[in-house]
């Protein structure tokens, strides 16, 4: 019985002490499509953005497939995510548009 305690008790600290770990944010580098390589750090963007992570649009970026966002994705001031795909956002899930909006009075 003590055994059985000792190994569930390893593997909840293992995967409690992980969850964190796994964590990653994409930030593009240059302009191209999302599912271009090149075009992001520290590598692809997944389509299916899991809870945890983000996606950080510094560049234009064409969308060529669907999106489903479960973390996070922003698309910082003046730049474009497009293309003729849905983004599905998901429970639990941010999409944020960051843009700078100067209002003068008339």
């Amino acid at each position: 019985m003590t055994k059985i305690y000792i190994v569930i008790t390893a593997l909840i600290s293992f995967f409690f002490l992980n969850s964190g770990l796994s964590q990653i944010t994409y930030i593009s580098t240059s302009s191209g499509n999302y599912s271009n390589c090149s075009n992001w750090s520290p590598g692809c963007p997944p389509t299916l953005i899991p809870i945890g992570d983000s996606v950080v649009i510094n560049h234009d970026i064409m969308l060529i497939s669907d999106l489903n966002i479960f973390g996070g994705l922003t698309i910082n001031s003046g730049k474009e995510l497009n293309g003729n795909k849905s983004i599905t956002v998901d429970a639990g899930g941010d999409f944020i548009i960051m843009e700078l909006w100067i209002l003068d009075r008339i």
